[in-house]
């Protein structure tokens, strides 16, 4: 049996923030996305991959996000 992911999730808060993060598969691709307050700051779309995780696919969504704004 093969286990086949739908959506993950994850929700930071930190001091009055909330940071969340979704990966949802659709069509063999996914679907991320980065809210900072609620509000979308960053999405993108990877090919599906056994390899490349969904935690490996936030983290480097995070990463860019963070990267291109200053005191994140």
């Amino acid at each position: 049996m093969d286990i086949i992911p739908v959506r993950q999730e994850y929700v930071f808060s930190v001091a009055a923030h909330t940071m969340r993060a979704v990966a949802e598969h659709i069509d063999n691709k996914r679907c991320l996305k980065y809210f900072f307050d609620e509000k979308l700051v960053e999405s993108k779309m990877i090919e599906g991959g056994d390899y490349y995780t969904d935690d490996d696919c936030i983290k480097e969504v995070v990463e860019e996000y963070r990267k291109s704004k200053r005191d994140v």
